[in-house]
């Protein structure tokens, strides 16, 4: 099993809110990704269903059972820590075998179950070294094993893999995000790093401010971001103020502080206007202002090459307009870059469709 309903979640420190009615159902079998910046509340949430911090108010069930009151060692939860919390004097076996030895597991049981917790991350053949001998990613690996060798119900993972360098954590996301395939377990996954959480999750929860900003699909958090604060914080986005906003039959129209007149499509979160429109720079095109006639019916701002940066994959531009406070960021494919021969300086036009215009 391991489906987890939280309903009405709620922790308070005297005049400070820090998690406000928070509802969120997990699936059996599913990841979910709490996403945000610090001090949003998503650390406060996963303690509270681990039993290490006491709600204010509201209820946790795992498995329709209700946990608030219930210990933590006895809620069939696996932790996994941001520093590993190992046990420096046990062996890489002992370590692993601790849960199911506090729960009198028969030892031929234990061996058995160690030997495939391990074998699962990798770790076969480092069953009497102790923490201090493995890297970083090793260490972490073993607190994985800990966990999965008590079959729990769910498995919180509290930001794992800040600690490590950037490579290392690209190969424990896809190995722990197969791990979960391969054994089907639930499991809910704290970080402040969007990346991180669109390679792991079936569904992200995005959290500002003690509350859920929007819960839904990588794509759809980043395809469809139902309000400003989402669009800002997932993904590279450009985002304009606008002075007024109108609606027409089948589009809005947005007039910028410099009078260009951008068309945005409806869309289902175009419901609470808060006069801002956004851009994602990979959707943007970069024209020079001489070649104006292959501009065509798209929404576009004039300015100026402030800087050009090789990326690997991809240029990023850096477009300085007077209709925006900021620079514009575009993202273009080496081919369509080095067909523009830009210089910085150059005058341009950005350009992009109303279809991949959202307002706020």
């Amino acid at each position: 099993m391991g489906r987890l309903v939280i309903t009405n979640l709620c922790k308070q420190y005297k005049d400070n809110l820090v998690v406000k009615q928070l509802d969120l159902t997990i699936e059996q079998g599913e990841l979910v990704s709490l996403l945000g910046p610090s001090g949003c509340g998503k650390t406060t949430t996963l303690r509270m269903i681990a039993g290490l911090l006491d709600p204010t108010s509201g209820s946790i069930k795992l498995d329709d059972k209700e946990i608030v009151n219930v210990p933590t060692h006895k809620r069939d939860i696996g932790l996994v820590f941001q520093n590993y919390a190992l046990f420096p004097h046990l062996t890489i076996f002992e370590n692993v075998a601790y849960g199911l030895k506090r729960k009198k597991v028969l030892k031929s049981e234990i061996e058995k179950r160690v030997k495939a917790a391990l074998e699962s991350v990798q770790l076969t053949g480092f069953e009497d070294r102790l923490p201090t001998q493995l890297s970083g990613g090793q260490q972490q690996r073993v607190a994985l094993a800990r966990s999965l060798v008590l079959n729990p119900s769910i498995i919180l993972f509290d930001e794992p893999l800040s600690n490590l360098d950037a490579k290392l954590r690209q190969f424990l996301r896809v190995e722990i995000r197969q791990l979960q395939k391969k054994h089907g377990f639930t499991a809910l996954f704290v970080t402040h790093d969007q990346e991180e959480a669109m390679v792991l999750s079936d569904r992200i929860a995005v959290m500002y401010n003690g509350d859920i900003s929007q819960l839904g699909t990588p794509s759809e958090i980043y395809d469809e971001p139902s309000n400003s604060f989402v669009a800002n914080f997932i993904g590279e986005t450009n985002m304009i103020s606008v002075n007024d906003v109108r609606e027409e039959s089948d589009c809005f129209t947005a007039k910028l502080k410099t009078g260009e007149i951008i068309k945005v499509s409806k869309r289902k979160n175009s419901t609470s206007i808060e006069k801002v429109i956004m851009f994602r720079p990979e959707h943007s095109q970069v024209i020079k202002q001489s070649d104006v006639e292959k501009m065509g019916e798209q929404n576009s701002l004039n300015g100026q090459v402030e800087y050009m940066h090789f990326l690997g994959s991809t240029y990023t531009l850096g477009v300085r307009s007077a209709a925006h406070d900021k620079t514009i960021i575009c993202s273009l494919q080496p081919e369509d870059y080095k067909d523009l021969s830009l210089h910085e300086g150059d005058d341009v036009f950005v350009t992009w469709s109303k279809e991949k215009t959202y307002i706020y």
